[in-house]
């Protein structure tokens, strides 16, 4: 199977190689805790949407954004920080957009994750 441009992977495991090294067994181990920790912070996110806190809807997406972008999610990490900005303005149409086509991202890592990179959901 051939690899996809860079930007067009949902993530783009070089980046984090460049940061950790090559060994398999640490990157799994750091794209499995992505996973826990990416749900549980998904989680928050949509909490806090529904409850209308914005503020922590933006709290939320910046630390997602963070760690997406550590493991090479681009797309992922683009899509936190606009939600991030988004929940600064308290814009709530574009935020439910935003959230949605998150959710659909955030699915589409994991079955990613689960596929290329052998990790457990």
């Amino acid at each position: 199977m051939s690899e996809k441009p860079a930007e067009k992977q949902l993530i783009d495991i070089n980046i984090l190689r460049e940061l950790v090294g090559d060994d398999q067994e640490v990157i799994t181990d750091i794209l499995q805790e992505f996973l826990v920790s990416g749900r549980k912070i998904a989680t928050e996110l949509n909490e806090a949407y529904k409850a209308t806190q914005y503020d922590q809807v933006c709290i939320t997406a910046h630390k997602l954004k963070s760690s997406a972008r550590y493991i090479g999610a681009l797309r992922l990490g683009k899509l936190c920080e606009q939600i991030e900005h988004c929940g600064e303005k308290g814009g709530d149409a574009q935020l439910n957009e935003l959230l949605a086509r998150f959710k659909e991202e955030m699915a589409a890592v994991e079955n990613y994750l689960a596929e290329r990179q052998n990790i457990t959901l």
